[in-house]
């Protein structure tokens, strides 16, 4: 399997265009860290990540993946992301665990990632999806030869 990454400047409308035609056939991985802390970030960040989906989509590409990590800063700034900025560009979020804790026999808890628990308190790993997608058909979940991710 071969890997190609390439970077992306999600507020300019020319590095999509550029990024849409390199890869025509589509990509498989979409990733951004840590781009929810302002406001008038939400709004691009989403129009971008709604226009590689549907590339991706379109280029048949039906299992492309947009994960998104953040960290928690403001409840208020990601309910309005979700719920209102999200839906207009036709996507939807889901919110990926980022570790379990079980506990022992003991009862003692074991702890399931090296991430602290502050990490653990205020990262949030999510997944964008576009609100028309379909499931997603069995032969659509092979392993690909090679991946090509976009990085936010």
């Amino acid at each position: 399997m071969s890997i190609h990454a390439e970077a992306l400047d999600w507020q300019i409308d020319e590095d999509i265009v550029r990024i849409t035609e390199k890869y025509s056939e589509g990509f498989d991985l979409i990733v951004a860290a840590d781009v929810l802390y302002k406001i008038e970030n939400l709004w691009p960040f989403a129009s971008t990540c709604s226009k590689l989906l549907q590339h991706a989509y379109s280029s048949k590409k039906l299992n492309s993946r947009c994960i998104v990590c953040y960290q928690l800063r403001n409840e208020h700034l990601l309910k309005v992301f979700e719920n209102s900025i999200l839906p207009f560009h036709g996507l939807r979020m889901e919110e990926i665990e980022v570790c379990h804790e079980d506990q022992n026999d003991d009862g003692e808890s074991n702890r399931k990632s090296s991430l602290t628990a502050d990490h653990i308190k205020y990262t949030r790993i999510i997944e964008l999806f576009l609100l028309q997608e379909t499931s997603i058909p069995a032969s659509a979940s092979a392993q690909p030869e090679s991946c090509k991710a976009i990085f936010l």
